[in-house]
Order: structure tokens, then C-alpha cells, then sequence
């Protein structure tokens, strides 16, 4: 990669592409990332694409992702560079592996989480099936064979207040000196507060990337989660149809 080159550390989902649900229509639309079954999820629009094509062919391009590495592996665009998934507990090199020396250091810290993961996993479970008829899907990420967060989403997509009233009130406890919640569109994730974006960004420009200090740096996100890593560069970018637009433009109107 050209050390002249801007540093571009840059969001996935609702930033470079996004669900047919978010698009009036997909024609002229590229398809983006594909299902565990190999079917078409995500498209990119020809403005998206241009974009993309731009900053790959102009810029170092680093994808900043809350997807698991297994689902990361399922975009169909490509990246030459590192790649950060799972919301930051993994960094991969232009291979798709591990780097290793972050890797250690995650899992030594993840480590002291797995029993709390676990037992919010199982108490989301039962409230799920006891409170709320099975109207939500409740999973895990793993990571180095390890629970990195929870996920939750609705089943019915139109119905993701129920998210919202989870965020707003958990009635169950969430020891918010360990976790935060993570909430767009149809997924809120309960993510120890030691796996951010901006922290797996950060060890990147200190350790791993050539002369970080004297790059241009550009950081490109859709929501509220996204601003810490964002603010790790000298510019920032937002998509018009943002989490980030909507709260940007509701303080101006305030």
C-alpha cells in the first residue's frame, strides 16, 4: 500500500451498502454481501459503488465492522488492507487472518466475561419465551471460540420498537460498568466494554500501519457507536440516511 495514501477506516453495513429493505428498489444495485446460504442480502447502490471504487483505488480502505469475521467473509467487495470485525474484538491482515499479538490480548480480557455472557444470554432467553412470545432472535458472536457479544433482533423487522423499549428500560440488569448496548435499525448487542472500534482502530495506527502520524485520516460511519473511532481521524463522513444524519440534524432543529 502507497504510505502516501489517506488512512481510511470506514463502516460497512448502512454505510457502503445495505439491506433490500432500506432501498425503494434494488435495480442497478450490486449485490454486496450474501446469506450463510449463499443468497443475496445486501446491495450497494451506484452511488455507493462509486464511492467505494473511489476510495479503493485512491486510499488505504479499512473496513470497520460489527460483523462477525465469518459473516465479514461474505461481502463480496474487496479490501486490500486490514480489516476490523466483530465490533473490534478482531483484527485481520490483508489475508484474513488473526493478527496475532491483538488476538492474545483480547482473549486474555474476554476471558473474564464468558460467565456474564452467559448468563445474560440465558436470562434474554427465558425473558424472550416468558414476556415476549418468541418475538425476538437471540444469539451470540464467537470469536476465538469465545462469546465476543449478544445479539438481539426482532423477528417481525417492522416491529423493532420492542428493541427500543429494551434499550430505553432493560428491566433485565446489564452492569453498565461492563457492557454497552450497540442499537440500529433491527439489532441491539450487548458488547463488553472492552471490544470497541476504536480501540482495535487505535492499536492499528500505533503499531501496524506505515507512518500513521503524517497520513491523512478519514472515518466513515452511519451511527451513534461509530463516533469514537471516528473521531480518531482528521475528517469525518456520514451517510445522508444515517442514525448519525438523523441525531445531527434533530440538534440543529433543537
Amino acid at each position: 500500500m502507497d504510505e502516501n495514501y489517506p488512512i481510511v477506516f470506514s463502516d460497512l453495513d448502512n454505510t457502503l451498502f445495505q439491506t433490500s429493505r432500506r432501498l425503494k428498489s434494488i435495480k442497478d444495485s450490486n449485490v454486496a454481501s450474501v446469506s450463510s446460504q449463499g443468497l443475496p442480502i445486501s446491495y450497494q447502490t451506484l452511488q455507493q459503488n462509486k464511492f467505494y471504487q473511489w476510495l479503493s483505488k485512491t486510499t488505504e480502505l479499512i473496513p470497520v465492522t460489527g460483523r462477525s469475521t465469518e459473516s465479514y467473509k461474505r461481502v463480496k467487495l474487496n479490501f486490500s488492507s486490514f480489516a476490523i470485525t466483530t465490533f473490534g474484538a478482531v483484527i485481520l491482515d490483508v489475508n484474513d487472518n488473526f493478527i496475532t499479538k491483538y488476538a492474545e490480548h483480547i482473549r486474555l480480557e474476554l476471558n473474564e466475561y464468558q460467565h456474564e455472557l452467559q448468563k445474560i444470554y440465558e436470562r434474554f432467553s427465558n425473558f424472550n419465551k416468558k414476556e415476549l412470545n418468541n418475538n425476538l432472535r437471540i444469539s451470540f458472536a464467537l470469536e476465538y471460540n469465545m462469546i465476543c457479544h449478544i445479539k438481539i433482533k426482532c423477528v417481525d423487522h417492522q416491529n423493532f420498537k420492542i428493541l427500543l423499549d429494551l434499550a430505553g428500560n432493560l428491566k433485565l440488569p446489564i452492569d453498565k460498568d461492563l457492557f454497552y448496548l450497540h442499537i440500529n435499525e433491527n439489532e441491539l448487542c450487548i458488547i463488553p466494554k472492552i471490544i470497541t472500534k476504536s480501540r482495535a482502530c487505535g492499536y492499528l495506527l500505533k503499531y501496524l500501519i506505515s507512518d500513521s502520524d503524517n497520513r491523512p485520516k478519514i472515518g466513515i460511519g452511519d451511527s451513534i457507536s461509530d463516533l469514537p473511532f471516528m473521531e480518531l481521524c482528521d475528517f469525518q463522513s456520514i451517510p445522508k440516511i444515517s442514525q448519525l444524519n438523523d441525531q445531527l440534524n434533530l440538534s440543529i432543529t433543537q
